[in-house]
């Protein structure tokens, strides 16, 4: 075989070796945009982020998703990004998209869900829209605490037009949570109006002092 018939010979393979390094390349860089919105995003703990700090982090998340298409952690990060503007309609609607294709590529995520029925519910108001969510969230991650604060948050609020079904999950989370973290939990059900459902759940071990209980379960006796 002469040099020319060598050469077209492994040429295929070696475009193919290019056009894998290319992507190697082209993706690690889109982790690394998509780590640094993460690591960025992760530091907000106030109600409001400066319009320039969120307007670099969805800049650096459309060219990762430009990058790396499907993605289900880039959407997740879009989504979540973009549910920060609540008082927006457009971008909850935008979140809803992201949250949605991130579902698409990777549906046994429980955050996904839960992320997908708070941006939902700020939207329509819907129970029914967000009852088929609650259920797929909590048959995923009953045991997460940001799956549980959303799911409790957002299924006492719907409570009364949830199916038995949704309102079984959103008890189920109530329960589990309780025994997490209480007080936080009952928080919550206070705030949604929604004690009797939290309260008939908690159970104060012997020897804990019952004052830091009695404003929202009055009545609780510790168990035996």
């Amino acid at each position: 075989m002469g040099a020319r018939a060598r050469l077209l010979a492994v040429l295929p393979m070696l475009v193919l070796l290019a056009w894998m390094g290319l992507a190697a390349h082209r993706d690690g860089r889109a982790n690394s945009l998509m780590a640094d919105a993460s690591r960025e995003m992760s530091t907000w703990r106030r109600a409001t982020v400066a319009a320039g700090e969120w307007d670099w982090i969805r800049a650096d998340l459309e060219r990762a998703a430009e990058m790396d298409p499907g993605n289900p952690s880039i959407s997740e990060l879009q989504g979540i990004l973009k549910a920060r503007r609540v008082a927006e309609d457009t971008y909850l609607k935008e979140s809803i998209a992201h949250f949605q294709q991130s579902l698409r590529e990777r549906p046994g995520s429980p955050y996904g869900w839960a992320n997908l029925l708070e941006s939902s519910y700020r939207l329509h108001g819907s129970a029914a829209e967000i009852d088929p969510m609650i259920q797929r969230a909590v048959a995923l991650g009953p045991h997460e605490p940001a799956v549980q604060r959303v799911v409790a948050d957002f299924g006492l609020a719907a409570w009364p037009e949830l199916s038995p079904a949704g309102q079984a999950s959103t008890e189920r989370v109530v329960a589990a949570a309780l025994r997490r973290n209480p007080l936080e939990m009952l928080r919550i059900a206070d705030r949604r109006g929604r004690l009797n459902v939290a309260c008939r759940h908690v159970s104060i071990a012997p020897g804990t002092s019952s004052t830091q209980w009695s404003k929202f379960c009055p009545g609780t006796e510790a168990t035996q």
